[in-house]
């Protein structure tokens, strides 16, 4: 749940270009370690999926930030997302604290 409250993108989360008409891609993954050297990055690298000719790419995020919106309707599933997880995070302080007693 850490990616929510960081701004990333999830996986399998479906994005729209800001600047190209009709051009979507869907994440793959967010990574913060170079698998080649095992060094930590400057910056966390977008892996993506291009829908229409299926290539993959990459690019920093802070620039996928800029490229990139999140489609509608995963924007809806986002906030639910986040709110299931204080609903769920609030009931379990409650039955921890039920649990003393």
């Amino acid at each position: 749940m850490r990616n929510l409250f960081l701004g990333r993108p999830l996986r399998g989360e479906r994005y729209q270009s800001v600047s190209e008409t009709g051009w979507t891609i869907e994440v793959i993954s967010v990574r913060s370690i170079n698998y080649e050297s095992g060094q930590v990055m400057p910056e966390p690298e977008v892996f993506f999926l291009y829908e229409s000719s299926q290539k993959y790419g990459e690019m920093p995020l802070s620039e996928f930030r800029r490229s990139y919106q999140l489609l509608p309707e995963y924007v809806e599933r986002r906030k639910e997302m986040v709110q299931d997880y204080y609903e769920r995070r609030s009931n379990a302080d409650k039955d921890d604290y039920a649990r003393y007693l």
